[in-house]
């Protein structure tokens, strides 16, 4: 129909018979993946005849995602999720990554970042994930290839299956099909829907157990103290610096306390260590400082047989934290 100015889509805009549907104007003189605004802020999308179905489906897509973030759907819930999940996304878009990495984290998430399949696999090989979002076209190793990888490591092992949720930005007739057969368990169209995705990812991961990860300590202090920091690694880092200068001089403390017989001495500078080693889950420096903790309470140095021991294992166990937090804080 003659509307060589796109007038049509802004009368069909401010229609109240339609008020607040996504317009997509197809006409010869229009620019592809041109938006004009107008109105009350809904956008009209031109696209050029004949169209691409491609082109097509992702201006629909646009439209649609553009809706939802007007309603309440598009945000995300105030409360951390009951369940901090161990998140692995593989994508090589950094634009892609920081969305979803900042939204996983805000609901309490550790997420790890792999840029293309091979990277998800060695990750893999080293951490246990509760779920993986795996982008499809990716250089050097694809989504679909670095699933078939992934499932074919779990049956050689006899290792429990990963749930695999696929994110393609085309959201084409078969697409679903063609991940689940590539072994995928679901799939997300980009742009991605903030409530949606951590919606998907908790709901997946909720049917089977927590994963079970046989990390070396940096990691596993990092994945746990990561969750409750926010997931900010930068906050991480503070902590762990702070934590590496602070610990000597703890110690020094705790040690002049025992030579000297200073039972308040002891307690307060026990009790110090205790605290801080606590931030990172580090039972054995809790341990030994608790029991130099109540030995300066009872102050009874040479009844207890428990002190000089105690004093061992607390700095073994804190020299340990140490070079752990080292790698955390560079």
């Amino acid at each position: 129909m003659p509307d060589r100015d796109g007038d049509g889509g802004r009368r069909i805009e401010h229609d109240a018979a339609v008020a607040g549907s996504a317009v997509i104007v197809l006409g010869p003189l229009a620019r592809n993946g041109e938006t004009i605004t107008g109105g009350d802020g809904n956008g009209v999308n031109h696209l050029p005849r004949p169209v691409d179905q491609r082109d097509l489906l992702s201006a629909i897509g646009r439209a649609l995602a553009r809706m939802r973030g007007r309603g309440p759907n598009a945000a995300l819930p105030v409360e951390p999720a009951t369940r901090p999940l161990r998140v692995l996304v593989v994508e090589d878009n950094t634009v892609n990554q920081r969305l979803a990495v900042s939204l996983l984290e805000r609901r309490r998430h550790i997420v790890m970042l792999a840029a293309n399949g091979r990277e998800a696999l060695a990750a893999l090989h080293g951490h246990a994930f509760d779920v993986v979002l795996m982008d499809v076209q990716m250089p050097e190793m694809g989504g679909f290839e670095a699933t078939e990888a992934i499932r074919d490591v779990e049956r050689g092992a006899g290792a429990d299956r990963t749930p695999i949720v696929a994110m393609t930005a085309h959201a084409m007739k078969g697409d679903r099909e063609r991940c689940l057969a590539a072994g995928m368990d679901e799939y997300l169209t980009k742009p991605l829907d903030p409530k949606l995705l951590c919606q998907m990812v908790e709901e997946i991961a909720a049917a089977r157990p927590p994963a079970a990860d046989d990390e070396t300590p940096a990691s596993a202090i990092s994945m746990q103290v990561l969750a409750r920091v926010g997931g900010d690694r930068e906050l991480l880092a503070e902590i762990s610096r702070l934590f590496v200068d602070d610990a000597p001089r703890h110690l020094d403390r705790i040690r002049q306390a025992l030579d000297l017989r200073d039972g308040e001495a002891l307690r307060r500078a026990a009790h110090g260590l205790k605290g801080a080693a606590a931030n990172f889950d580090a039972d054995g420096v809790v341990a030994a400082a608790r029991t130099l903790e109540e030995i300066g309470r009872s102050q009874e140095f040479d009844a207890d047989p428990r002190c000089e021991a105690a004093w061992r294992a607390l700095s073994q166990e804190t020299d340990q934290l140490i070079n752990v937090l080292k790698t955390l804080s560079t």
